[in-house]
């Protein structure tokens, strides 16, 4: 089962593209804060790159802004970029704001 469910604050927030087939898709950052504080007491966090498609990414951009405190349940997927890297992001299938936050500088 590949299941992937998140909760971090957006920070970045793509604009809508139209692809040629008319499908609407959008990405996102969602920063993570791990659990645990590293060895100078400073909790470090992990960012994500979460895909979006269709009636997700056009819904996401009517609700959600840069700050805000979302839920992504999804899939990951792996790419590997022309270099031979290996990148993985999550396909949302699910999007919940929780809540409003202030806005990364």
């Amino acid at each position: 089962m590949n299941t992937v469910i998140i909760i971090g604050k957006v920070t970045n927030l793509s604009d809508i593209r139209t692809l040629d087939s008319g499908v609407k898709v959008a990405n996102i950052d969602v920063s993570v804060e791990r659990p645990y504080a590293n060895s100078d007491g400073i909790y470090e966090s992990d960012t994500f790159s979460v895909t979006l498609w269709k009636g997700l990414a056009e819904n996401l951009q009517e609700v959600v802004t840069v700050g805000d405190t979302i839920g992504v349940k999804g899939r990951l997927v792996e790419k590997t970029t022309s270099k031979g890297f290996r990148l993985c992001e999550i396909v949302a299938e699910k999007v919940t704001a929780i809540s409003k936050g202030t806005a990364y500088a």
